[in-house]
């Protein structure tokens, strides 16, 4: 670990804290280092190994850094208290928690989508009291299947085959604290034999965009064809707006494009992404992509 540059009063400063919980976050980590080293940038990192410490030293002054890197807030509460301090207090966070915590309803999100005019499935946002009848208005316009998803949740918790009004009711049930998107089954259309769906991860104002099987979630990283120049323009313009609406210097999306050719995003802005690498998982993201995002972070600084 480079070392830190002391400050008058005896607070030590670093250029960056990284910090981190989750063990598939590993070969990011140690790639983000080595871009950082290679900057001569000092850091410094906080693991539930030494979150305790680091977080009293934090809160008592006695560490700072210019840009923190918070990769764990979802994995204990003390990160996301060490990353309101430090904003507090001037420092860059990535990415904002005042952001995160606004940005972080699917429900808002699709409102302020629509109201920017960003393309977006039909969808209907439902209270977790609605009605049998608005049930069943919603299951009819939307056909069969549609999809159905909690505000707040992650890819585990959608369901891809909801037929009836009596599934959303269900679904309403099992989510009595949060509001529920249903949304139209989008089925994408061909590209050269390849499915239009797409994951674009936007680091830092540059866009990394892949294919990606719905299936099976694989990512697969985007060629040079004139083709894919075209759709990472579109992406690249959907990303930005993003970006302009949440302030989320880190994070990915999905989009598809239907059988008229249409580019729809079907989820909106995801925080915090999977950093995992294809080399420890299928699932995973490319190593290069995963240097791209190391290296779009240490420019920034």
């Amino acid at each position: 670990m480079l070392k830190a540059f002391p400050i008058s009063n005896g607070m030590k400063v670093f250029d960056v804290g990284i910090g981190w919980a989750n063990p598939v976050d590993r070969v990011f980590i140690e790639t983000l280092k080595l871009f950082l080293k290679k900057e001569k940038l000092s850091f410094h990192e906080i693991t539930f190994v030494n979150l305790t410490r680091a977080y009293e030293e934090i809160r008592n002054g006695k560490i700072h850094y210019k840009t923190f890197i918070d990769r764990a807030s979802e994995d204990h509460p003390a990160y996301l208290l060490i990353a309101e301090k430090l904003k507090e207090r001037g420092t860059c966070v990535i990415n904002d928690p005042h952001h995160v915590i606004r940005f972080a309803s699917k429900s808002f999100l699709h409102r302020l989508f629509e109201a920017e005019r960003l393309p977006v499935p039909r969808t209907f946002v439902i209270s977790p009291t609605a009605s049998k009848k608005l049930s069943k208005s919603v299951a009819k316009t939307l056909g069969i299947p549609f999809v159905l998803k909690p505000s707040y949740s992650g890819l585990q918790d959608v369901t891809l085959t909801a037929r009836t009004a009596g599934d959303i009711m269900n679904f309403l049930k099992e989510n009595l604290t949060d509001e529920c998107l249903a949304q139209e089954y989008v089925a994408p259309s061909l590209i050269n034999g390849r499915t239009a769906w797409f994951r674009p991860i936007f680091v830092c104002g540059r866009t990394i965009v892949h294919w990606w099987d719905p299936k099976n979630q694989f990512y697969h990283s985007f060629g040079r064809s004139r083709e894919e120049q075209k759709i990472g323009r579109v992406l690249d313009n959907f990303m930005q707006k993003i970006f302009q609406i949440t302030g989320f210097k880190l994070f990915s999306s999905e989009v598809a494009m239907d059988k008229k050719g249409k580019f729809l995003i079907i989820d909106y802005a995801n925080h915090p992404i999977d950093l995992n690498s294809q080399e420890i998982t299928p699932d995973g993201l490319p190593l290069e992509t995963i240097r791209m995002i190391a290296s779009s972070i240490v420019k920034s600084i």
